[in-house]
């Protein structure tokens, strides 16, 4: 795992600094992702530059260097990832070890693209990945990022040079690049807790897709094309017909393999064991190749948040060795003013928290951990599946009777809505539906008018649809032609299917990703495999959803190892924003979202966002889910603007 950066000038350009003095600066403003050891290259007329920060993971001698170059000379690579079939590859490349200048995964895949190109090798490779490769022989630069997006990739033009990076912080370092939020991106980000790609939070930088490669040439065409495309592979998979048994033991067999190839490494391995199915599922295949596993969980006082528990009867029924931590509320409250460096572009899931808490923890005694990341886009495991699949029965109501439930839902306002929960009628209600009961009934009647599937998973995703009131000039984005084509599938597979190529990258891998690097581990996540996702859409319907369980394979899979855990509830990765927000963090919320300070960034429209806040603040409702985006733009911006 690590950092890289790179600087390609365009035909008829002059430089007003060197490409390799602007690749270095680029690469170290990323030492967190790399602090082991750094490098630049230059090409002989000094228009080209990559620069690189290495996390040493596989051989730590000086063997696994970057750049690195390929033995014709032909290619130059700057890498972050791991290539897991690394010594397939070699084979098959008819490379003997002897004639090797080492072993790491770098060389064989800068030797597999010199001898393949790099189309032919990415349909080859197994891994997590992002590079720019440098062919010397037709003055094309190449990027490329693994299928699922776990390794980030930035770029832009500006100033007459082409630059990439794996984070927005590094690329500021190219002269010329933009600093214009764009109004539309933050409107996502409002809405969405995160910026989708292709787009950043700033205008005129793009992130590269998941499974895409783009070649850059000298007249500054850019050709991107997706070399994997999961939208295709649920819209193409057959189901095949397998007896119950006859899948787990499928299932098993791959994930084992999939676990065994991800344990490579020259360094200290462990696991996160959040007490879920899919993490005690990857441990209990670590602990079936004879290693016993070093696993690590976070506690908290707050019951409803605490997974520590659990996690500590799966490890003691795995024999793993577990390591746990108790947070306090200050040691998490510590964390919340250092997001806006740490996530680089504004983010806002705030289970970037306890995140950000047990990499950290980790990190004490490790340098790679697996995690459980992807098992509930694969395999079912959201709730919001379910009340898709409610929602559509709700739909085949005649279409007066949705309108006139619609309207009828929608007669009081939120407000007054939440003001009848919050008194003496709201005693009747389960208690987690007496807050933002007023969203929750709003919601509901646009649910009753959606058109179509889409619609009401964009509905679920999106609770809060303010960003364009909040945004200055802001709207919200059309939606990709990738999710458009998945339209017609059933509501629980449309879920899971625009959930691995949206929320997934945009969301959940980026949230692991930054709060991994930022302390210097490196995650694996062995779920998000193509073997595994094609297998996944292989299976019936039932067998990843049956009734009102999710991940049924994973938990009858999980049950052979340790049969407690699979009939727990799920439980999120949350913290208490709306009681934070109304105490420990209330000077810092409101320095952040001062109206004269949102009025002078023009940005935002101090005065609805102002209104909002203020109605938190008195308690008249919980708007913790819709100031936190907010809050964590301002943290970010101010934290660019300080640098």
């Amino acid at each position: 795992m690590c950092g890289i950066s790179g600087v390609y000038v365009l035909g008829g350009a002059v430089a007003h600094r060197a490409p390799d003095s602007i690749a270095r600066e680029m690469a170290d403003r990323i030492v967190h992702r790399g602090p082991d050891s750094s490098g630049t290259w230059s090409n002989e007329r000094a228009d080209v530059a990559l620069g690189h920060r290495r996390l040493a993971i596989v051989d730590l001698s000086a063997a696994g260097h970057q750049p690195m170059a390929s033995a014709s000379g032909r290619w130059t690579i700057t890498y972050n990832g791991e290539l897991y079939n690394a010594a397939n590859l070699r084979a098959s490349l008819g490379l003997r070890p002897e004639a090797l200048r080492g072993h790491s995964d770098t060389e064989i895949l800068v030797e597999a693209i010199a001898a393949w190109g790099v189309d032919r090798t990415l349909d080859a490779a197994i891994g997590m990945f992002a590079f720019g490769a440098y062919d010397r022989e037709r003055d094309e630069l190449w990027l490329a990022r693994d299928r699922f997006g776990e390794k980030p990739l930035l770029y832009t033009t500006a100033a007459g040079s082409f630059g990439f990076a794996s984070e927005l912080g590094a690329l500021r370092a190219l002269p010329g690049i933009s600093t214009d939020v764009d109004a539309d991106s933050l409107v996502e980000l409002l809405e969405r807790s995160a910026v989708p790609a292709p787009r950043t939070i700033l205008r005129g930088v793009h992130k590269l897709p998941p499974g895409s490669r783009a070649v850059v040439r000298r007249n500054g065409t850019i050709d991107i094309r997706r070399y994997y495309d999961p939208s295709t592979v649920a819209l193409t998979t057959s189901v095949v017909d397998r007896s119950d048994d006859e899948a787990i033991e499928e299932l098993e067999a791959l994930l084992s393999e999939i676990v065994r190839e991800r344990m490579i490494a020259d360094v200290p391995l462990g696991a996160f064991l959040s007490g879920g199915v899919d993490s005690s599922l990857v441990v209990a295949m670590m602990q079936r190749h004879g290693v016993q596993a070093q696993t690590y969980t976070i506690g908290f006082d707050d019951e409803a948040l605490n997974e520590a528990p659990a996690a500590r009867m799966i490890a003691d029924a795995l024999g793993a060795e577990h390591h746990e931590w108790m947070v306090t509320g200050a040691d998490a409250l510590a964390v919340v003013p250092e997001l806006g460096a740490l996530y680089d572009e504004p983010f806002a899931d705030s289970s970037q928290i306890p995140t950000t808490l047990v990499s950290r923890f980790a990190r004490r005694d490790l340098t790679v951990a697996l995690s459980g990341d992807g098992g509930d886009e694969l395999f079912g495991g959201y709730e919001r599946y379910q009340l898709l699949e409610r929602a559509r029965r709700y739909r085949q109501l005649p279409s007066p009777v949705r309108t006139i439930g619609g309207r009828a839902l929608t007669l009081l306002s939120e407000d007054t809505i939440d003001r009848i929960a919050s008194t003496a009628a709201g005693r009747f209600l389960p208690g987690p539906f007496r807050k933002r009961t007023g969203k929750r009934v709003h919601t509901s009647a646009a649910l009753l008018s959606a058109p179509d599937d889409l619609t009401l998973y964009d509905l679920i995703v999106r609770p809060h649809r303010n960003g364009p009131r909040y945004v200055r000039g802001g709207n919200r984005l059309a939606r990709p032609a990738d999710q458009e084509r998945l339209g017609a599938l059933p509501p629980v597979q449309l879920g899971m299917a625009v959930d691995t190529i949206d929320y997934m990258p945009n969301d959940i891998l980026v949230k692991v990703d930054r709060a991994a690097m930022s302390t210097s581990l490196e995650t694996r996540a062995p779920l998000l495999d193509h073997r595994l996702h094609a297998f996944a859409w292989s299976l019936r319907p039932d067998q990843r959803v049956r009734g009102t369980s999710g991940k049924w394979i994973m938990r009858e899979t999980v049950r052979r190892h340790v049969p407690a855990i699979a009939d727990l509830p799920k439980r999120g990765f949350g913290v208490p924003l709306e009681a934070w927000l109304r105490g420990p963090l209330e000077p810092w919320a409101s320095d952040l979202l001062d109206r004269t300070a949102l009025a002078a960034e023009g940005v935002f429209d101090a005065d609805a966002v102002g209104r909002v806040w203020q109605r938190h603040r008195d308690g008249v409702a919980d708007h913790g889910p819709e100031l936190w985006p907010v809050l964590m733009f301002r943290a970010w911006s101010t934290s660019t603007r300080a640098t």
